[in-house]
C-alpha cells in the first residue's frame, strides 16, 4: 500500500512538474512574441533609416555636382560681366567725346 501511495505521490509530483513546465513555456512564448514584435519594429526602423540615408546621399551628390558646375561657371560669368562693363564704359566715353566734338564743331560754325 505504501508503494502505491508513493506511486500516487510521484504521479502528483509529475503532474505538478508538467504544469510548471507548461507555465514556463507560456511565459517563454509570450516573451518570444514580445521580442519578435520589437525586432520587427527595429527592422522597419533600420529599413527606413537606410532609405533616408540613400536619399540624403543622393541629395549630397547632387549638391556637390551643382557646386562644381557653379564653380566652373563663376569665372566665365565674371569675365562676361567685365567685358560688358568695359564695353559700356567705352561706349559711354565715346558718346561723351562725340558729343563734345559735335558741340565744338557746331560752335565753330556759328
Amino acid at each position: 500500500m505504501e508503494k502505491e501511495l508513493d506511486g500516487i505521490q510521484s504521479l502528483d509530483k509529475m503532474t505538478d512538474f508538467k504544469k510548471e513546465i507548461r507555465q514556463v513555456w507560456v511565459v517563454i512564448e509570450d516573451s518570444a512574441k514580445v521580442i519578435e514584435e520589437r525586432v520587427n519594429r527595429l527592422e522597419d526602423m533600420v529599413e527606413l533609416v537606410n532609405k533616408r540615408s540613400t536619399l540624403v546621399s543622393t541629395r549630397v551628390s547632387d549638391l556637390e555636382r551643382q557646386r562644381d558646375e557653379l564653380q566652373e561657371e563663376v569665372p566665365y560669368l565674371l569675365r562676361l560681366t567685365r567685358v560688358k562693363n568695359n564695353h559700356r564704359v567705352g561706349s559711354a566715353g565715346q558718346n561723351l567725346n562725340s558729343r563734345e566734338n559735335s558741340g565744338r564743331v557746331g560752335s565753330d560754325n556759328t
